[in-house]
């Protein structure tokens, strides 16, 4: 009997320790105040590299020859580069219609300023 005593001491001992660890946690949630501190937040990503095929038929749905294809994106953004890409990339519509154009991967990132 003492045995089985000592044994439920210990457990309660382990439970009001877990069960005071996670109310300290609990309350200093609730009591923690917001702060006017900023920190920034990188991030990074990436855009894994694509073939797209397009055809071009006319309204009898026969095949349009000598299509070329050009893109345009804003002034030093990622869009710039990936037109730039897809414009070299780009062949010019062949006896089926079919117009080729494709691009490498990309790796981006960037920062912002977060509040805490």
């Amino acid at each position: 009997m003492i045995e089985l005593l000592k044994v439920l001491k210990s457990q309660l001992s382990v439970y009001n320790v877990t069960f005071s660890l996670l109310l300290i946690f609990l309350l200093n949630g609730c009591t923690s105040f917001p702060s006017d501190s900023e920190h920034e937040v990188f991030w990074h990503g990436a855009s894994p590299s694509r073939t797209y095929t397009f055809i071009f038929v006319d309204s009898s749905n026969s095949p349009i020859k000598g299509v070329t294809f050009q893109c345009f994106g804003e002034v030093n953004s990622i869009a710039m580069y990936v037109s730039l890409d897809l414009n070299s990339s780009a062949s010019i519509s062949d006896e089926f219609g079919n117009l080729q154009i494709s691009h490498g991967g990309y790796q981006t990132h960037g920062s912002y300023k977060e509040k805490r």
